[in-house]
């Protein structure tokens, strides 16, 4: 599996080449990791320097070496990338088991595989022995959480279609996501109807979409960030399936073979190209570049000196979020989500406040609820003043009952 079919062509084929990397380049899901500057982008490339190694067959000690530290790499970057290796790992295995069973390959790729895989933990956990602490016996870390949650099986469904959705909204910057996904399950279908060869490409394709639902079932989010790599890893199979199904039907069915061979793809990838400029042209499509009109930042800005209610379970961590809407409050107050109201001096001398809170955990009307459990004075005015990606800012009017 390459990043393009091994389509001949000279320049057009170059062309086509450097097309389809622009139009992954503009993709705004691959300028958003790009662009959040933290794991998530080593996690994406560490995937694709993997596969683009596994993909040479290269059973040599430079080749297993090579296939082995990028593994390191990605065990080292983040542990979403051991859940999408396990899952990948399974399927490639069973890949290469039937293979050997029909005859068409010998044992020794399964038994390199394996060793290369025993090794890369080896030296992982050589380099970080903490990851057996905090898979297994730390608590608040996300992977004992999700290790946790894997038999928790009542939401699976939803979660699932979620997963899809999250998928399909990245791929579709936020619009269109059942035409992306119909788009996706057409080219798919079609390329298998086509009998291609290289069904390793399919088997990213579903380990990528296994791994999706794990991770939307284990650690449920709408923001999705750890469901970028997958919509990457995907955007890129759905082009060299397309790009492959078009090239074999234009040989079959079309006259000038050997015109319409490479200028179908160049024209149908071009499309692509343009789709991913036009998205990325809107701001509001990358994370993090979100415009905010004059008024809010003013907003936020002019609210620094009210008392602001931090409600998020890790309060310290999201308080940093505030640098995003350019304010330092001087007066803060940080609520767990599960906190229970009482009553509070600052709430009740105050005619005015800011919220702050990820919607996803609290919801405006509960932290309302809670302003006016912790006091003897209503709500008369609320309004959403600015929102970071995940984090709401809302402006509270307050009134004593008796007035």
């Amino acid at each position: 599996m390459e990043v393009l079919p091994q389509f001949r062509g000279g320049g057009i084929y170059n062309l086509v080449k450097l097309i389809t990397i622009l139009a992954i380049m503009f993709q705004p899901i691959v300028l958003s990791e790009t662009l959040t500057i933290r794991m998530y982008l080593m996690f994406s490339v560490a995937q694709i320097l993997f596969l683009l190694i596994l993909n040479k067959d290269d059973h040599s000690i430079k080749g297993t070496i090579l296939l082995c530290l990028t593994t390191i790499f990605g065990m080292l970057t983040h542990f979403y990338f051991w859940i999408w290796l396990l899952f990948f790992s399974v399927g490639y295995f069973i890949y290469l088991l039937v293979l050997a069973l029909l005859k068409k390959n010998g044992y020794y790729p399964i038994i390199s595989y394996v060793i290369t895989m025993i090794c890369s933990l080896f030296v992982t956990t050589l380099i970080f022995p903490n990851w057996i602490t905090n898979i297994f016996f730390n608590e608040s870390s996300k992977g004992n959480r999700s290790l946790m949650k894997i038999l928790e099986l009542d939401s699976l469904k939803e979660e699932m279609i979620a997963a899809i959705k999250i998928i399909c909204s990245h791929l579709s910057a936020n619009n269109d996501e059942v035409v992306v996904f119909t788009l996706f399950v057409i080219t798919m279908a079609v390329y298998v109807y086509l009998k291609q060869t290289d069904y390793k490409i399919v088997l990213i394709c579903i380990s990528s979409v296994i791994y999706a639902v794990f991770v939307q079932h284990t650690q449920p989010s709408e923001e999705g960030r750890y469901l970028w790599s997958s919509s990457i890893l995907l955007y890129i199979a759905f082009l060299y399936m397309l790009l492959k199904d078009m090239e074999i039907i234009a040989s079959k069915y079309l006259k000038n073979k050997k015109k319409t061979k490479l200028w179908i793809p160049l024209v149908g990838i071009s499309c692509f190209l343009l789709i991913a400029i036009k998205n990325s042209i809107n701001l509001d499509n990358i994370i993090y570049l979100r415009n905010r009109t004059p008024e809010q930042y003013q907003a936020i800005k002019d609210a620094s000196d009210l008392p602001w209610i931090v409600f998020h379970d890790n309060t310290d961590w999201v308080f940093l979020c505030s640098m995003y809407d350019f304010t330092i409050p001087e007066k803060v107050k940080r609520c767990g989500t599960d906190v229970q109201a009482s009553y509070d001096e600052v709430i009740e001398n105050s005619k005015e406040l800011i919220v702050y809170t990820i919607e996803n955990n609290k919801t405006i009307d509960e932290c309302l609820q809670y302003i006016t459990d912790s006091c003897d004075k209503k709500v008369i005015d609320y309004e959403q003043i600015s929102q970071s990606y995940a984090m709401s800012v809302y402006h509270i009017s307050l009134q004593a009952e008796e007035e």
